[in-house]
Order: structure tokens, then sequence, then C-alpha cells
């Protein structure tokens, strides 16, 4: 009887030891996985372009969604588990893994939590929170609220850290020039390259980027500095790419000078003169680059230092080919 007892307790137990699993998370969710660092080349989503890059001054303000249900348990864009019931973030283009400090401007609510994914993409929303996010923020039940992004650092992760992708314009230094009694037009004369461009089509008029606050448009003292941008006779040449990224053309010294010293964030800009309807303004462009979509890039980080005019240019198109 005693034999037969301890036979059935035994399979009991094997049973029981057979059906036993460590204990899981959430359908992978939480888990302690550490990711990669990423950043990434830039992408297309819903036919809009995003344009990855580390700013260590990044600070926008925006709306906020928050996701949920749909994603729990499934990996991040830089290889962690996405957990609805943890503090996190996704953002289109920061650094993978970034901290961030996220303000709710509408109740005055802030936490610093960790961005570990890519989205949203939906309209110009700025970034995507769990759902844990946004019930510390207070908007889990309304979905959306207007929020303050501010990148702090980037966070822990695996392999090599992404360098910055943007960096400080350091201020130009002020030069002075003498400004004569009586301003007279431009002349350009020494501007022109020395032969003729060829007849080309009617095209629309240059577009001049007017600034009615400025105080004085370019002086005729700076008629030479301006005609100094003009390549020499018989100067080489630099190698063109497959397109320029034209950022404006400016009217005013002052602000064209404001212009080339925020572009300096990204990569010194090329100017030139230029006249728009019989008046001197200095054209502002980057590149060349070596395809589209790295020009598109550019104008997309150019558009962000405020620049909303920026176009995107063919080097072949009829243009000056000067660097």
């Amino acid at each position: 009887m005693r034999l037969a007892r301890a036979a059935t307790l035994c399979l009991l137990m094997l049973a029981a030891a057979c059906s036993t699993r460590p204990p899981t998370t959430p359908e992978g969710g939480g888990g302690p996985t550490v990711g990669v660092y990423k950043l990434g080349a830039p992408y297309r989503i819903n036919g809009r372009l995003y344009v990855p890059e580390y700013d260590p001054n990044y600070d926008r303000v925006g709306i906020a969604s928050w996701y949920g249900d749909d994603f729990h348990g499934k990996p991040t864009a830089n290889g962690e588990i996405f957990d609805k019931d943890r503090i996190s973030a996704a953002h289109p283009t920061l650094p993978l893994p970034s901290r961030v400090r996220v303000t709710n401007l509408e109740n005055g609510r802030s936490i610093e939590l960790r961005v570990n994914d890519r989205g949203p993409f939906v309209g110009d929303r700025l970034i995507d929170l769990s759902q844990a996010a946004a019930k510390e923020l207070g908007f889990a039940d309304r979905g959306l609220a207007r929020v303050r992004v501010q990148f702090l650092a980037l966070d822990e992760a695996r392999g090599t850290p992404p360098e910055p992708t943007v960096r400080l314009a350091r201020a130009e230094p002020a030069r002075p020039e003498p400004v004569p009694s009586q301003p007279g037009p431009i002349t350009l004369a020494r501007a022109q390259p020395t032969a003729s461009p060829a007849p080309r089509a009617a095209a629309a008029p240059e577009r001049a980027t007017a600034w009615p606050t400025a105080r004085r448009e370019f002086s005729a003292a700076g008629a030479v500095r301006l005609a100094s941008f003009a390549p020499e006779p018989g100067a080489a040449r630099c190698p063109l790419g497959s397109h320029w990224v034209q950022v404006g053309t400016f009217t005013e010294e002052v602000r064209w000078r404001a212009a080339v010293r925020t572009l300096a964030a990204l990569e010194p800009a090329r100017t030139e003169p230029v006249l728009v309807n019989g008046r001197a303004a200095m054209r502002v462009r980057l590149g060349p680059a070596e395809d589209r979509l790295e020009a598109l890039a550019l104008a997309e980080r150019a558009r962000r230092l405020g620049f909303p005019d920026v176009v995107v240019l063919p080097a072949g198109s009829g243009q000056s080919s000067s660097c």
C-alpha cells in the first residue's frame, strides 16, 4: 500500500515538473533587454521624408500621442521589447536610445523617459509615448496633448554611440566696414561670368526673400565684397554633384549674414550675387549633394533651422555651377 502511494506521489510530482515553465513577462513585454545604438539613414513613411539626426540641443514643441496594446511585446526600432506599462517613447528622428524630458504644456506635468522606438507617423505629431507615460502626463484618456520635448543625453545601449550630426553655429565676428555718406545702387559688373549663358526658355523670375524689417539693403561699399564671390576668369570649378539645395535669395545684407551663420550648423553655405528685379541680392545654397535623396535630407534639415522656402535643384538645371 505504501509502495502504491509513493508511486502515485512520484507520478504527480513528475507531471507538475513537466508542466512548469520559468516565469515570463507579458508577451515578451518589459524584459530588461538593452538594445543597440541606432541613428539610421533618411527614410519615407506614407510619402513623408524623415531624416534621423543627433542634435544635442534638440528642443521642440508639438503634439504627442500614445500607443499600447497593438505594439505590446513587439520589438522596438533598436531591438528592445515594447511594454505599454513601462515609461518609454517613440520618435521619428532622435538617436536611439535617447533620454528626453517631455512636458505636458496643458497641465504642467513633466517626466524624463527613454526613447527607443520610431514613430509616430501620423500628420505632424512629434512623439509617441507608451500608455504608462501618457497616464503619467495626464492625457491617456484624451489621446493627444501639446508637449515640449527636450533632448537630455544618449541613454545606455550596446554598440558604438552615434556622433552629433548637428553642431552649434559659431557667431561670425563683426568686421567694421566703411559706409558711404550717400549709398548708391550696387554695381555687379565684376560679378558676372565671363561667358554669356545660353538663352533659355522663359523661366519664372528669381524669387527674392523680402525682409521689410531690415535696417538697410546691401551697401554700395559692399559691392566689391559681393563681387568677390564670383569665380575669377579661368579659375578651376569644383566637381558638381547631382543637386543643389537652394535656401533663399536675400536682398538685405543683415539677413544674408544671419542666414549664413545659421546654416553653418549644417555646412558652410555657398553664396553668389544675383540681380532680382534690378536689385542686388545674394543667393544662398548648400551642396552640391551627390544624389537627390541626400539633397532632400539636407533640405529638410535646413527647413528645421527656419528656412521654409528651401528648394532642391538639379546641378545641370542651367543654374550657376560655380563653387
